[in-house]
């Protein structure tokens, strides 16, 4: 059964992290562990539900209007839109294309269930449940300074993505890192990002192994798979199933 956007519960204060069960094994194995930057979630590349050719690009149409509203809040705009737009000019318009800065980012998601795990890929089947989120990115950005990948790494934010157009006011103080349109909201993602050069590669891989003592392991069979419209309280439950699974003796060489 196919899962609509929406139905899903969110996990209170926890994040998941989903995968192919080789790579979450690596992660619990040793900390690898891989971040990937803003614009390597091609389509072509990731498919249509993590790649995404508009990552970190909003647009807007700027008319003369817009601009005098802007002047007369007293801020400022860039300098080439006020040059197109100076003093006595009427019935301008241009089409703007915002593109973000190209962060590194780590992408998680505020559900858990086994749908959406394949729906991200079909080929996912575990994810790393992340119970105490603050001390994991702390450890994560951590070791991403350490490894050297990148000549400055800053770690900058920790949000929940906005699902909305990707079409803004002028006056808006929006990061496009974190706009997605509505269609990927049954996501729910969160994202962390960090700063990592002016030309970053497409990926960053390395070992945290610290962060390891804030996560389990759950494997895709063990994921809940309540129907949509389920009974919170029964739906709750299945999730604290999923995540107690891992106590088991020997979770992940069975």
């Amino acid at each position: 059964m196919e899962q609509r956007p929406g139905s899903f519960m969110r996990v209170p204060f926890h994040y998941v992290h989903y995968g192919e069960r080789e790579h979450i094994e690596n992660f619990f194995r040793d900390g690898s562990i891989q971040i990937d930057t803003l614009r390597a979630y091609d389509v072509s590349t990731h498919g249509v539900e993590i790649g995404d050719d508009e990552e970190g690009v909003s647009y807007c149409t700027v008319t003369d209007e817009a601009v005098q509203k802007i002047w007369d809040q007293g801020k400022e705009i860039s300098p080439h839109l006020e040059s197109f737009f100076g003093p006595g000019c009427d019935g301008n318009f241009i089409r703007v294309t915002n593109l973000e800065y190209n962060y590194a980012i780590f992408c998680v998601s505020r559900f858990l269930h086994r749908n959406l795990c394949t729906n991200f890929k079909n080929t996912y089947d575990a994810c790393i449940y992340i119970e105490r989120p603050f001390p994991f990115f702390s450890e994560l950005s951590k070791a991403f300074e350490r490894s050297n990948l990148a000549e400055k790494v800053i770690f900058q934010h920790v949000r929940d993505i906005e699902y909305r157009s990707r079409e803004i006011d002028l006056s808006e103080d929006v990061m496009e890192c974190f706009i997605k349109e509505e269609r990927y909201s049954h996501q729910g993602e969160t994202r962390a990002i960090w700063s990592a050069g002016d030309n970053p590669p497409k990926f960053f891989r390395f070992k945290a192994p610290d962060a390891i003592r804030y996560c389990r392991p759950v494997l895709l069979e063990d994921m809940p798979d309540y129907a949509p419209g389920t009974d919170p309280k029964l739906a709750g439950a299945a999730v604290i199933k999923s995540i107690n699974a891992c106590t088991r003796e020997n979770y992940l060489t069975r």
